[in-house]
C-alpha cells in the first residue's frame, strides 16, 4: 500500500482554504514542520496523524493515503457478498473473520461483515451473531467516511444497529436509536411497529403508523404513475391501463365512504384516465362508466375540498399527517373533463408531499 499522507495533508489544507502557518497553529508545531510534512521530508508521529485526521474530519486510513481500496479487499468483499446471498453462513463467517483480521480499517469489509452476521443471526436465532453484527456496525460507523456506496450512511448502518437489537429482544435499545435517526419521517413504519408491540403505547403508535401510511399512499401514486407515463411513452396503452385501476384499487382501500378527502380528487383523475384509456381502446361503455365514476367522484370532493388526510381509513384523529398540494387552479370537476380530453400523463410538479 502506498502511504500519500504528505501529499493529502497538503491537498486537505487547500480544501480547508488555510495556509501552512494556520495549519502549524492548529496543530501546536511549527512552520516547519509542515512544510516538511506536506515534501514528505518527515512524517508527524502517530498522535498528530490522529490529530490532523480529527481537524479534517477524516479516518486515519484516509488521511494516510492508502489506496481506497486495493484489487484484494475488493475480491474479499465479493466472496463475503457471495456467500452471503447463498447463505453459506458457516463459510463465510471464517471467510469474514479472515478479512477482518487482514483489514481491521476497510470500511466495507467491517461493514459487509456485520451485515452477514446479522443475518446469519437472524436465521439461526444466535444471540452472538447479532452481538457480532453490533460490534462491527458501530466499527464501521467510525470509518464511514470511506464509504463511496450512496445508499449506505452513518444513519441507515444505526438503522442496522437497531434491527440487530430488535431481533435481540432489546426493543428498548432499539426505540431511542430509530427515533434519533427519523429524518423526514424515514422510520416511522418501524417506531410505530415497535411501540404498537408496547403495551400502553398504542396511542402513541398511532402517530407514527398514520404517518406512515399516508406516506406509503403517496409513495405508491407516485410508483403507479411513474409506471403509467412508462408505459404510455412506450404506446403500451393495455399496461397503462392497468397501472391506473392499480392506483384506483390502492385509493380505494383507504377512502372513508362518508368522508370526503384528497383521495377523492386523486381517484377521479385516475377515473378520468381509465376513461381516456379505454375509449382509445374502442371499449365506448367502458368508458362512459369510467367518465361517469369520475365526475361523480370530482363533485363529492369539490362538495367539500380539503387536503387533510384524516379523513383516510385507519387515520382518523392521528395529529400532524402529512398533506398534499397541487399545483392545478382547477376543481377536480374540471380537471376531469381536462384529463378525458388530453392529459393522459402526469407531470412531476403536479402533486407535492409536505408534513405539517
Amino acid at each position: 500500500m502506498k502511504n500519500r499522507l504528505g501529499e493529502n495533508i497538503r491537498a486537505y489544507r487547500k480544501a480547508r482554504k488555510i495556509t501552512q502557518e494556520q495549519l502549524a497553529e492548529a496543530m501546536n508545531v511549527t512552520l516547519s514542520a509542515v512544510s516538511k510534512w506536506e515534501t514528505g521530508v518527515t512524517i508527524p508521529d502517530l498522535g498528530t496523524v490522529m490529530a490532523l485526521a480529527d481537524f479534517f474530519a477524516v479516518s486515519v486510513d484516509v488521511l494516510l493515503g492508502y489506496e481506497r481500496y486495493g484489487e484484494n479487499v475488493d475480491r474479499v468483499v465479493q466472496n463475503i457478498r457471495g456467500l452471503t446471498g447463498e447463505e453459506s453462513f458457516a463459510d463465510c463467517a471464517k471467510a469474514a473473520e479472515l478479512a477482518i483480521r487482514h483489514y481491521p480499517n476497510a470500511f466495507p469489509v467491517l461493514y459487509y461483515s456485520a451485515r452477514m452476521f446479522f443475518l446469519k443471526g437472524v436465521k439461526g436465532h444466535n444471540e452472538s451473531d447479532l452481538n457480532r453484527s453490533i460490534d462491527l456496525y458501530e466499527k464501521s460507523l467510525e470509518l464511514v467516511s470511506q464509504n463511496g456506496d450512496p445508499m449506505i450512511s452513518a444513519r441507515t448502518i444505526r438503522n442496522a444497529i437497531a434491527k440487530a437489537w430488535v431481533y435481540l429482544g432489546e426493543e428498548e435499545k432499539a426505540l431511542p436509536i430509530l427515533m434519533q435517526n427519523n429524518e423526514d419521517g424515514c422510520n416511522d413504519h418501524a417506531i410505530g411497529f415497535l411501540l404498537a408491540c408496547m403495551e400502553g403505547r398504542e396511542d402513541e403508535a398511532l402517530k407514527y403508523i398514520s404517518r406512515a401510511l399516508v406516506e406509503v399512499i403517496f409513495k405508491m401514486d407516485r410508483l403507479l404513475v411513474a409506471y403509467g407515463n412508462v408505459y404510455a411513452n412506450r404506446n403500451d396503452i393495455e399496461k397503462t391501463l392497468d397501472a391506473t385501476l392499480g392506483l384506483l384499487e390502492i385509493v380505494d382501500i383507504f377512502r372513508l365512504p362518508d368522508e370526503s378527502s384528497y383521495l377523492d380528487k386523486l381517484a377521479a383523475r385516475y377515473l378520468a384516465v381509465a376513461a381516456r384509456i379505454s375509449r382509445e381502446m374502442g371499449r365506448d361503455e367502458e368508458a362512459d362508466l369510467y367518465l361517469a365514476e369520475a365526475r361523480k367522484t370530482a363533485a363529492r370532493y369539490d362538495g367539500a375540498p380539503s387536503n387533510k388526510m384524516t379523513h383516510t381509513r385507519f387515520c382518523e384523529g392521528a395529529d400532524g399527517l402529512p398533506f398534499p398540494i397541487d399545483d392545478l387552479d382547477a376543481t377536480a370537476a374540471e380537471e376531469v373533463e381536462t384529463t378525458f380530453r388530453k392529459d393522459l400523463k402526469a407531470k412531476p410538479s403536479r402533486l407535492v408531499f409536505e408534513r405539517y
